[in-house]
């Protein structure tokens, strides 16, 4: 079926067209543009004697892929940060690989302004081609532009992201506290609301955090394909 597209409100920040939005998408990454550029390397504990060794691009090889034009790799070198966000939830320890691109007055995590300004936070799918923590790339100078910080996360299995350890999780290991875990996100990034660009299931986890903590989330935000 053709991919559907919504927004759950009007907002300056998600004002282009939903087509717009949808060309602006970016494919899987992968290809020759990491091919020369180094790696980052998880080790994997599978059984006692065997480990996989997980790669993933750097950031700077993404940063080289063809998608992107010059404009956007100096964007992304001035504001990306990067940090592994790591808690205790329900039980079980979580790791979770981050990037955020504070605008000036969110910069300081102290400032009062973290817990007003706004922030975008973005989603990506558990399965399909949209599996990756730079999913939503193309969009994040236009957000920022708009005065917003964006926040980019990986969920548990992909990515550098980890549950109890392990980074070969399954979702169905952790999506039932998958609102927990980013209520758990606030808490470490000192946001106080936010916004979201979701697709697939990511959006469930959208749609739960308002069903069950509402003043956690603003009512502008945009939703690609939503599998609830």
């Amino acid at each position: 079926s053709r991919p559907q597209a919504q927004r759950f409100a009007g907002s300056p920040i998600f004002s282009k067209d939903v087509g717009e939005i949808l060309a602006a998408m970016p494919q899987r990454f992968g290809g020759s543009p990491f091919d020369h550029i180094s790696h980052n390397h998880d080790i994997l504990q599978k059984q006692q004697d065997v480990v996989e060794i997980d790669l993933q691009p750097t950031d700077e090889a993404v940063m080289w892929a063809e998608l992107f034009k010059e404009k956007e790799r100096h964007f992304f070198r001035k504001h990306l940060e990067s940090e592994l966000l790591c808690f205790s939830a329900f039980g079980q320890s979580y790791q979770i690989d981050a990037r955020m691109m504070w605008t000036s007055d969110m910069r300081d995590p102290m400032s009062r302004q973290r817990q007003t300004g706004r922030t975008v936070i973005c989603l990506h799918d558990l399965g399909g081609r949209l599996t990756d923590i730079w999913a939503w790339a193309k969009l994040a100078m236009t957000i920022y532009k708009s005065g917003a910080s964006v926040v980019w996360i990986a969920w548990p299995g992909f990515g550098a992201s980890k549950a109890s350890g392990k980074g070969d999780c399954k979702p169905e290991s952790w999506m039932n506290l998958d609102y927990q875990i980013m209520t758990a996100i606030y808490t470490k990034l000192r946001i106080k609301m936010a916004s979201f660009v979701a697709c697939g299931r990511g959006c469930r986890t959208v749609m739960r955090l308002i069903q069950r903590t509402g003043s956690l989330v603003r009512p502008e935000g945009f939703m690609y394909n939503p599998a609830l």
